[in-house]
């Protein structure tokens, strides 16, 4: 089972468990600004919902928790403001917290990706690129960013004028726009993707397919900020000039960099 304050560590868990505690971050700030304590009114809700908090423990509906993982990561204008004064009432959440990382539907977060049920999505029509095709996707998107990294060098001043920032592409796909993955399937659909994808990825209709990894295929497990940080480091590409205007923002601050797979790497996210 994983740490009981795992929860606590980072601004998206404490959003995640405000979330799961029916906490209104309207209300919430609204609150902050009278003069209340962060911890005061957070404590006050877990109080409230204290009897619940076994039912969470228990939870073995993996889309219930998906369902309120997606609302946590689709935030709102209130949610950058919300999430300074949430951490810290981290010690509050802790009960929360707790019962999140003792649920059977949770576990599978910290599980290892299974080789035999990823998925891969694509709009009607479009074929499976593998082999060639996929080495070259690869070749294509890393040309896209240098060459968006050059025009963002020469037509986005830094720091933004007017304290203003561009906001334009944030996305960090290794893979590029037109090629989504996702593990799966979780209860009654048939891909993680479909139920928490946290902007629209721009269509209604899908097509799913079962996806096995090659035993061959070298698969990067990221597991913790520093697996990241190694896999960044060793597949540097820089798209700072790019992506600055808004990972700068509060919510995005901690990103400058992202990796890059070179032909014929697998990365997979754990959890």
């Amino acid at each position: 089972m994983p740490d009981a304050q795992a929860f606590t560590t980072t601004p998206e868990g404490v959003i995640l468990l405000a979330e799961l505690i029916g906490l209104d971050r309207w209300d919430f700030m609204d609150q902050i600004g009278a003069g209340r304590q962060a911890a005061e009114v957070v404590a006050d809700q877990v109080a409230t919902v204290a009897e619940r908090l076994d039912q969470l423990a228990s939870c073995r509906d993996r889309l219930v928790l998906l369902s309120a993982f997606a609302a946590a990561m689709c935030p709102g204008g209130v949610d950058a403001a919300a999430a300074t004064h949430l951490a810290a009432a981290a010690a509050s959440l802790v009960p929360v917290s707790r019962s999140l990382a003792a649920a059977p539907a949770a576990q599978w977060w910290w599980e290892p990706p299974d080789p035999h049920h990823q998925r891969w999505l694509c709009t009607s029509g479009e074929q499976l690129p593998r082999g060639a095709v996929l080495a070259q996707a690869l070749r294509a998107q890393a040309a896209a960013d240098e060459e968006e990294e050059r025009w963002s060098v020469r037509e986005l001043p830094w720091p933004p004028e007017d304290g203003k920032p561009h906001s334009g592409t944030w996305w960090s796909a290794p893979l590029g726009n037109g090629v989504f993955t996702s593990t799966g399937p979780v209860g009654p659909l048939p891909s993680v993707e479909l139920g928490c994808a946290e902007d629209s990825v721009g269509e209604d209709r899908f097509e799913v397919w079962n996806v096995e990894i090659s035993p061959q295929a070298r698969i990067w497990n990221i597991t913790s900020t520093d697996d990241w940080g190694r896999l960044a480091a060793r597949y540097p590409r820089d798209v700072t000039a790019s992506r600055r205007h808004d990972w700068y923002q509060p919510r995005f601050r901690s990103m400058v960099r992202r990796p890059s797979l070179r032909d014929g790497d697998q990365t997979r996210h754990s959890g």
